[in-house]
């Protein structure tokens, strides 16, 4: 990325769900190549997607009018957070979580998942909340080297029953 592009972080709508599909089939794809177990044929699938973006959930970074990256960003949306084992968060207040997050094909390795962390933090001060909460795969070395660089914290893991063990993640904002 060059400093003259137009970087936009906001909620996707119906027509980024192509663009969407296609950077989630990659981060599948990618994952399945490299012997990874975040993410299955059937997780996530197009019918998730959709909900995501219909219930308002669903944001985009895009560049220069682009869909460069994907996320979903719910106010104290996991359950499952609730269980925490081998540690504790570090706040107990509102928090936002991010799940399901991919980056389009052309746009890996600009630090464009960077930037969208970033505009969480942004997120979190529009509406005051001050904690962001992750979870992901012990194998997504990506994400796990992402996740450190930006100084978020481990504290623990979670059990869900169908995926299995995640690694959990906290940064106050």
């Amino acid at each position: 990325m060059n400093i003259m592009n137009e970087i936009v972080f906001r909620k996707a709508v119906a027509d980024d769900y192509n663009d969407v599909w296609a950077a989630i089939a990659y981060a599948k794809y990618t994952m399945k190549i490299n012997g990874r177990h975040q993410w299955t044929e059937e997780y996530p699938s197009p019918d998730i997607i959709h909900n995501d973006i219909i219930t308002g959930n669903a944001y985009v970074l895009t560049v220069d009018g682009i869909v460069a990256a994907y996320g979903v960003i719910v106010l104290n949306g996991e359950p499952e957070y609730k269980n925490l084992y081998d540690g504790m968060w570090l706040s107990e207040g509102d928090y936002f979580v991010v799940h399901r997050m991919a980056v389009s094909q052309d746009f890996r390795g600009r630090g464009i998942a960077k930037h969208f962390m970033s505009s969480v933090e942004d997120l979190c001060r529009k509406h005051n909340v001050k904690s962001i909460k992750v979870d992901t795969n012990y194998d997504n070395v990506e994400m796990l080297r992402m996740l450190q660089e930006l100084g978020y914290k481990h504290c623990g893991r979670i059990e869900y029953k169908v995926s299995g063990t995640r690694m959990a993640y906290e940064k106050l904002v």
